[in-house]
């Protein structure tokens, strides 16, 4: 019996180790969990929101675009690379990853979400917040996704408050927001 931690023992140990804020050894055990098994798309989606959590949005984004390479239906994955990606100026490669999640005969919180994106890309301040808010609405399985909506639906009003004149603020900056402090 081999005393090495298997990858699903490490993903385990490392959601515990995050669910205490140990970020560095959640981080730690996540990329052993990689190393051994670097076709697990779980390990990636968890590696790369453990780096948005502490602030290395480079590698987050790298680690979710594996993500979404190995398992494209992975929803929660696709919706915080394409939050990520907006964040960071990147609206481009947003849009097409966003898409599968728009083009669905059965509309679920993630279509929602990402209707909500798009809209916030294309600057439409009400329409985002009501796509978002639908999406919390219906999202009753991942609620830390619903608390990150949350955070841009507050931005949203702050900004529906502003005068024109307050309009130079970096329309994206606030969706790093909803990574930090979690």
């Amino acid at each position: 019996m081999s005393m090495k931690l298997d990858s699903d023992e490490l993903l385990h140990l490392a959601i515990h180790a995050s669910n205490q804020d140990r970020h560095d050894d959640a981080i730690r055990m996540l990329k052993e969990a990689v190393e051994q098994d670097p076709n697990n798309a779980f390990n990636h989606y968890m590696l790369a929101a453990e780096y948005a959590t502490v602030g290395l949005y480079d590698r987050a984004l790298g680690e979710f675009k594996t993500t979404v390479e190995q398992m494209p239906d992975l929803k929660p994955a696709r919706i915080q690379y394409a939050l990520l990606l907006i964040a960071t100026n990147q609206n481009d490669e947003a849009l097409p990853t966003l898409k599968p999640l728009q083009d669905t005969e059965t509309p679920d919180c993630y279509t929602h979400f990402s209707n909500g994106l798009v809209a916030l890309i294309d600057e439409d301040l009400e329409k985002a917040k009501q796509d978002i808010q639908n999406g919390i609405n219906e999202n009753n399985d991942n609620l830390p996704l619903n608390n990150d909506f949350e955070k841009i639906i507050v931005e949203i009003d702050s900004r529906l408050d502003e005068k024109p004149e307050d309009e130079n603020v970096n329309q994206n900056s606030f969706f790093l927001s909803s990574y930090q402090n979690q």
